[in-house]
This record gives structure tokens, C-alpha cells and sequence, in this order.
């Protein structure tokens, strides 16, 4: 967890994070998301992604990794941390 939101290393990489190309952290992420029933996330970064997994989910895009994601992420309740008055849900984004 992360309060700035962002994830990354010393130089700013974000080498470790490679979704879809590791099994193991694919279904770490997924089971970490199916676990939760709310997410935090911050203004701007919000609404976009929850417009895109939305849309990933609508869609059924391929790969199937990416479709589980977008099943896990589809109920949840969002707090969104930011300066102005946010309401937004997985599934209204």
C-alpha cells in the first residue's frame, strides 16, 4: 500500500510489475482483489482506471488474466482520495 500511489523503484521502474507475464503475481493480484470488498485510490487515477477495467470487463478482452482482474474489480466499492466531492463505483465508472 501506498499513500502517494505510486509504486516503483529507486529511479522510478517499474520493472517488478510485469501483469501477464508472471503467473505467480497475477494470481497474487487476484487474490488480493477478491479478497476486498473497497479500494483506495486517488483523483485523477480513479476514474480512469476504473473506466478501463470496465471496459476490459464489457468487452471480454483477451487474456484471460486480464478478464479475471476486471471480475474482481467489478463490485467493489471505491474511496477516492481527493481535494473535490467523488462518488464512483467499479460499476458505474
Amino acid at each position: 500500500m501506498t499513500f502517494d500511489g505510486f509504486l516503483s523503484g529507486l529511479r522510478d521502474e517499474l520493472d517488478w510489475f510485469k501483469p501477464g507475464q508472471d503467473d505467480e503475481m497475477n494470481n497474487d493480484i487476484l487474490q488480493i482483489l477478491e479478497g476486498a470488498d473497497s479500494l483506495m485510490m486517488g483523483y485523477p487515477t480513479a476514474p480512469g482506471m476504473m473506466a478501463y477495467w470496465k471496459e476490459v470487463g464489457e468487452k471480454q478482452v483477451d487474456p484471460k488474466w486480464m478478464l479475471d482482474i476486471a471480475a474482481a474489480l467489478h463490485d467493489k466499492y471505491v474511496f477516492v482520495i481527493s481535494n473535490k466531492n467523488e462518488n464512483l463505483r467499479m460499476e458505474d465508472a
